[in-house]
């Protein structure tokens, strides 16, 4: 197999394009891909800052080493899980590579960002995987993680309690006009957003 380029010996075959690549041209290729991408959707300029969310497998990193090579400002953002098996291996993996390439990047930790500590978050993710709610499986992109997938009694329960709460709200606002609905999402997307930044200015003010 040949390079569809320099007729080298091809790595890369890509059945979509019906082509194959030897890894110097496949990453001109994929570096051209990327930004005929962005130049055609008009998805952003490098005037603009990008925020990238990085979960540690090798499509998020490529693409954030990619657009910094096109010279777009990006910074990475990690969210750790908290969970024993698999997020301190995403996490090393997230920062090792920043730290190589020297890419910008923001780690937040679940259970921090919710107010909770993070054995709460491991004994909640261990008690719906004993419920059979979640299953843990090897990733299939990094055989190092562990992803956590729903399972059908999950997607039961979570829809009942889905359908629980709305018909709770219909019922609530049944005999409130749509214009008084409206105002009062409006007014209530204004309070939890006042809520956010308060928490985040108490946050800070607790690391101090």
């Amino acid at each position: 197999m040949k390079c569809k380029i320099c007729k080298a010996t091809a790595v890369v075959a890509l059945r979509s394009h019906n082509a194959a690549f030897c890894p110097d041209c496949y990453l001109k290729f994929f570096a051209r891909q990327v930004e005929k991408g962005i130049e055609g959707q008009k998805l952003f300029t490098r005037d603009e800052r990008i925020l990238v969310a990085l979960s540690g497998g090798k499509d998020s990193l490529a693409l954030m080493l990619e657009l910094s090579r096109q010279g777009y400002d990006v910074t990475g953002l990690h969210i750790d899980l908290g969970i024993p098996e698999s997020s301190p291996v995403a996490r090393g993996v997230v920062e090792r590579f920043c730290a190589k390439h020297g890419l910008k990047l923001m780690v937040k930790e679940l259970a921090q960002l919710l107010y909770l500590s993070p054995g709460c978050i491991s004994q909640t993710g261990q008690g719906l995987v004993l419920e059979g709610l979640v299953v843990r499986e090897p990733s299939e992109k990094d055989r190092r993680a562990v992803s956590i997938r729903m399972t059908d009694k999950g997607m039961e329960r979570y829809r009942y309690h889905h359908d629980k709460i709305n018909g709770i709200l219909d019922h609530l606002l049944r005999d409130v006009s749509a214009e008084d609905r409206a105002t009062f999402e409006r007014v209530l997307a204004i309070v939890l957003e006042e809520g956010k930044k308060l928490r985040a200015e108490q946050a800070q003010g607790a690391g101090k």
